[in-house]
């Protein structure tokens, strides 16, 4: 076996995909202004976080010779739980605020991280974008509880690669004949089947299948292959950004972008060129995009309660956009990374055996 490139040595931390993540945040909150989100796909930027989610955690955590199930989960719950916790407190004040109605049920099941997969109503009566924080978190913890119940599948390499491409394919099979678009997540298509569970699925498989794919590229690319993924990112980069603008919501094109955001994952993956390196100095952008990502939308809330009806676009955009990157470093700063050292600190003291153990054969 070959040495692995820098990009997938199992330490090393894609700060180029950081930073794609960090420009999908970003339009996330453009998309979310209410001039704004009628027209573009910019709402595929959750499929581009599901299929990174995918790929960053098979590089942490499923390449390595063992996976504890409890471990996974309480670590996830630990990433993923606190800062949602806050918003979701933070954005429940903003409705009693405006007068809205405060839908306790709802509010409970947001409050459980289980308002998106099945139970909820058809609508988002608290911090909207945190849907895909609930349809993650169920991912994650069925992926994992896959990759345990089935060591030997998931060990082979080959097979792994199959099952994986299976699951990516049925997916969105089932949200192309049932909603014919991807602008779905709260909707359920049977009793207690979610299509933004469905679709999360998807992703989280195409972004593991995505790392598996580069992990036997990385060990076969010439060095003229290497240069030509240089050559190839800023294209690809552009195209990226671009097609999140693209003006034709919920359409079944958007599904045209599931294959192009695998190829963007792993081509950037591989951090070739002078575009991905100075990609790099926008970093910082990708270090808050969790945090801007939750905390963007109760930022557009105050100031609609808070301004006139008729405030201009522009001067909506001057005043949240600088308050949404604020509060989001502060968020990053002093609530979900300490919060989360401590309790992955707790975690790594108990003493879980590993329930499941699953070597590479690849």
């Amino acid at each position: 076996m070959q040495t692995p490139s820098a990009s997938f040595k199992p330490h090393n931390r894609f700060v180029v995909l950081d930073v794609l993540r960090g420009v999908a945040a970003f339009s996330v909150m453009l998309y979310h202004f209410r001039t704004v989100s009628p027209h573009f796909l910019t709402y595929v930027a959750v499929d581009f976080f599901l299929i990174l989610s995918g790929f960053i955690l098979t590089h942490a955590y499923f390449r390595k010779g063992e996976v504890s199930f409890v471990d996974f989960v309480l670590t996830r719950a630990a990433r993923l739980y606190p800062l949602h916790l806050v918003t979701l407190l933070v954005s429940g004040l903003l409705v009693l605020i405006a007068g809205k109605y405060f839908d306790r049920s709802d509010f409970v099941l947001h409050l459980l991280m289980i308002h998106n997969i099945g139970f909820g109503p058809d609508g988002f009566a608290f911090n909207a974008p945190s849907w895909s924080i609930s349809v993650e978190f169920w991912t994650n913890a069925i992926m994992a509880g896959l990759f345990v119940l089935f060591t030997a599948q998931f060990a082979a390499q080959r097979v792994r690669i199959w099952i994986l491409l299976a699951i990516t394919v049925a997916s969105y099979t089932v949200l192309a004949v049932s909603v014919g678009h991807l602008n779905a997540h709260y909707q359920n298509i049977q009793p207690f089947v979610n299509a933004g569970l469905i679709r999360a699925m998807g992703g989280f498989a195409l972004g593991m299948l995505v790392y598996d794919l580069c992990l036997i590229a990385d060990k076969t690319m010439t060095a003229s292959q290497r240069s030509a993924i240089g050559a190839c990112t800023p294209i690809l980069i552009g195209a990226f950004c671009a097609s999140l603008f693209i003006p034709l919501k919920d359409t079944g094109l958007d599904f045209l972008l599931i294959p192009f955001f695998a190829i963007v994952v792993a081509v950037a993956a591989f951090e070739i060129g002078p575009a991905a390196d100075h990609l790099k100095h926008l970093q910082w952008l990708g270090t808050i995009s969790f945090a801007l990502y939750l905390v963007h939308h109760p930022v557009l809330e105050f100031y609609y309660f808070a301004l006139p009806a008729d405030t201009p676009f522009l001067v909506r955009f001057c005043l949240v956009i600088p308050t949404a990157l604020i509060l989001a470093q502060l968020a990053h700063s002093h609530i979900e990374m300490p919060v989360y050292r401590v309790l992955k600190r707790l975690i790594a003291q108990r003493r879980t055996p590993s329930l499941g153990k699953a070597r590479s054969a690849g």
